[in-house]
């Protein structure tokens, strides 16, 4: 517990401040070179990846996933340097093919292309990175993770290997509010209220027992402090927060604001063991 005191005001701070095991998980990273008529490939420049990956774009994202999970006592350490792979048709990369299984329900597997990328190291000891151009038929999509692996778009911002990583370590996406379309906007329960204690399902966790000692700005909302951790589903600002527990939003396919969700995004939901979040 730490307390801290601010000249003689009536309500001084208090931190209840959790005390980790530093851990760390080796990451490899590979990178597609994209091919040379690339700025004349109109689908690929309509979306802005008609760059080359600079190593500098790749070490600032692996810099800012460390800044982040410092919180957790993670670090992700990079193991046998940034490494070329593929061909440069593989810059706009089909991860998934659709089908009709014996049920009669459509499904999707891994392409044959996505396979051939990812199968390029198989000594299941670390978290494998890809670094590309698009991905075919996901437009908008910044990156996509997969028991292979991370693959990560020109599309990326520099939060975006960082919320990936978060999926590798068992947590979930959350949302403050949900669009599809030109249908009207789907809000999280008292998404637009001034946060509070039950915004986290626990109390006694990231709220703390000071009763009218809060942390938070009497400004934000329910919704501007979701959004600013880690696992939002989609960036609005900076996403760097990872709190304990859970939160309370709604889910990824949500039709109404009925359908609550309790998504796991916090520190005690991150997959214990190396081993749980090797890519295969």
């Amino acid at each position: 517990i730490v307390e801290a005191r601010f000249n003689g005001d009536e309500i001084q701070p208090r931190f209840v401040l959790p005390v980790v095991q530093p851990r760390t998980i080796p990451v490899r990273m590979f990178v597609v070179e994209p091919p040379e008529n690339v700025n004349q490939d109109v689908a690929v420049t309509a979306d802005g990846a008609n760059t080359a990956w600079e190593i500098s774009e790749i070490k600032k994202m692996l810099d800012t996933a460390n800044e982040i999970f410092t919180q957790v006592g993670i670090r992700f350490e990079l193991a046998g340097g940034i490494t070329s792979v593929g061909t440069t048709n593989d810059w706009n990369l089909l991860r998934a093919v659709h089908f009709t299984n014996a049920n009669n329900s459509v499904t999707w597997r891994s392409s044959a292309q996505f396979s051939r990328l990812v199968e390029n190291y198989t000594a299941h000891d670390c978290v494998k990175v890809y670094f590309l151009g698009t991905l075919k038929g996901e437009k908008g999509v910044l990156a996509r993770t997969t028991a292979h692996g991370i693959v990560v778009t020109k599309l990326a911002n520099v939060e975006t290997l960082a919320h990936e990583l978060g999926h590798v370590l068992a947590l979930n996406d959350c949302y403050s509010f949900r669009k599809k379309n030109d249908e009207p906007a789907i809000f999280a329960p008292f998404a637009k209220d001034p946060v509070d204690s039950a915004f986290f399902m626990r109390t006694d966790r990231d709220w703390g027992q000071e009763s009218g000692r809060g942390f938070y700005e009497a400004t934000d909302t329910r919704m501007s402090v979701m959004q600013k951790i880690l696992m939002h589903g989609f960036r609005v600002g900076q996403r760097a927060d990872i709190p304990d527990g859970v939160v309370i939003g709604i889910r990824r396919g949500a039709t109404s604001s009925s359908q609550m969700a309790f998504p796991h995004v916090g520190a005690q939901y991150i997959a214990p063991l190396n081993s749980e979040v090797y890519s295969r």
